[in-house]
């Protein structure tokens, strides 16, 4: 574990880019993203779901972005399977705090509901209850030190990597859920953490001048779903990928994931320079379009892109490429 994820002795400075890997993938750190420099450029802030989808239809979304606003489009998917609103948010407020885009895309409600699944003694709101973010947040408070000494903070990475394992489990793990808290998953503790990091994200892309993209969570679960039908392939998903278990009990994640929508559906008319999309409603719940709960095949990828596209092409066709402003009252 140390050798691949952290190093002994200084000298690496892309700490954040040890935690996310898409920042790396995507070249967004090298480019040059300022207020005119003559591109269009979007910022995919979400979970697996979201980066299959832009994976499998960004030549579409240049396409149709292009024709809307006449310029050469850029998507940088920062989206990775497992994160949440608090990855976006550290991302977009911190690492690319120097970076103007032209268009965010938020996209996010079900791994979160990951972090439900502990005592409310142990939940924290930043979400330092999870090994991944504890880690994380290790990093941040010892940033200073690492130039100059590396193992004090590979230690503790180490250290932290064991209490989080299934062994010990001390923290919420990154994926599948402790067994012994599944239970706690229906108490939806994440409502507040989630509304702060949205709005904090939302107004951080409002002072630079940015519109974004705000669409609640599509999500399909059939009536007769069991974890035996979905391992047996009985359902009518299209491929069986993800079963709902990996974010905890079946009607705790839909639970969660209902209850961040409707947190989403708060701040459709609060800012100027949100376009709203009411995803959850525009997909059809059918395995039509479905692979399980969350990822959409290639048809619904597809339809997502048409159903979401008009909004966006209203909004900057009406819109100076200056719109945002501040909130509404």
């Amino acid at each position: 574990m140390i050798a691949r994820d952290m190093p002994f002795f200084p000298g690496v400075d892309d700490w954040y880019g040890r935690f996310y890997e898409e920042l790396k993938t995507s070249r967004v750190r090298e480019a040059e993203l300022t207020e005119d420099d003559g591109t269009f450029d979007v910022a995919m802030l979400g979970g697996s779901a979201l980066q299959r989808i832009t994976l499998s239809t960004t030549d579409e979304l240049k396409t149709r972005l292009g024709a809307i606003t006449g310029k050469e489009v850029h998507v940088f998917n920062l989206s990775r399977p497992a994160l949440s609103s608090y990855d976006s948010l550290k991302k977009y407020d911190v690492v690319l705090s120097d970076k103007k885009f032209d268009l965010i895309v938020f996209y996010h409600a079900i791994n979160e509901t990951r972090m439900n699944n502990c005592p409310r003694d142990v939940f924290r709101d930043d979400y330092g209850h999870g090994v991944w973010y504890r880690k994380l947040q290790v990093m941040e408070e010892m940033q200073e030190l690492m130039p100059y000494f590396v193992l004090p903070y590979t230690a503790r990475y180490t250290f932290l990597g064991w209490l989080g394992s299934r062994k010990f489990r001390f923290f919420v793990p990154r994926h599948r859920p402790n067994k012994s808290w599944l239970a706690e998953g229906g108490d939806i503790k994440t409502a507040k953490p989630f509304r702060d990091n949205l709005r904090r994200l939302i107004e951080a892309a409002r002072d630079r001048n940015t519109p974004v993209l705000l669409m609640t969570f599509a999500w399909y679960v059939p009536d007769y779903y069991t974890l035996a039908k979905f391992k047996a392939k009985q359902l009518d998903y299209d491929g069986h990928k993800s079963a709902i278990e990996i974010w905890g009990e079946k009607d705790h994640v839909i639970k969660g994931v209902e209850v961040h929508n409707e947190i989403i559906r708060e701040f459709r008319s609060k800012y100027d320079h949100v376009i709203f999309f009411e995803a959850e409603k525009a997909i059809p719940k059918t395995g039509e379009y479905f692979h399980d709960i969350c990822h959409l095949n290639e048809a619904g990828k597809l339809l997502f892109v048409e159903k979401f596209m008009p909004s966006v092409a209203a909004f900057l066709t009406k819109s100076a490429p200056a719109a945002a402003t501040r909130p509404a009252p």
